[in-house]
């Protein structure tokens, strides 16, 4: 027979797996492992693409697959583990540049999806396609968000 603690325990962590897994329109946390491994649901996926402002060509590019086949994930309602990695990769950078401007969700999708010399001309969110440009990403919002005064 469980004591009043492992009760308190155990209704803490289901309210804990609801939080994490039962609101897809949080897109600021960090998808779990399991949730990767098992594909994020297609709606998830717009969620941030609504929320980043981004356009479906864009998304194409970050998720590294044609119009065809991401049709085919929404017709499926779910990405394969790849696309729903790439798509973690696009949050962590999401959640670097509100810490990077103070919360500010404007400013951050603005700065994201300018184009900057830096970056060869492109826009830090067509720079995600690869990991090592994830880096770099990631890099210039440390870069502002410890240089730059609020």
């Amino acid at each position: 027979m469980p004591t009043a603690d492992e009760t308190s325990q155990d209704a803490f962590e289901r309210a804990l797996k609801n939080r994490l897994h039962d609101q897809p329109e949080d897109t600021g946390r960090a998808l779990t492992s399991r949730e990767i491994r098992r594909g994020i649901p297609v709606e998830r996926l717009q969620q941030v693409a609504d929320r980043l402002d981004l356009t479906q060509e864009t998304l194409i590019r970050v998720l590294g697959i044609s119009e065809r086949t991401l049709q085919r994930r929404k017709d499926a309602g779910r990405l394969n583990s790849r696309e729903s990695d790439r798509v973690e990769r696009l949050l962590r950078v999401w959640r670097l540049a509100l810490r990077a401007f103070d919360n500010d969700e404007k400013e951050a999708r603005t700065w994201l999806t300018t184009s900057k010399r830096a970056l060869d001309g492109e826009s830090p969110v067509e720079h995600l396609d690869t990991e090592p440009g994830a880096r770099t990403v990631a890099e210039m919002l440390v870069v502002i968000d410890q240089t730059i005064p609020a």
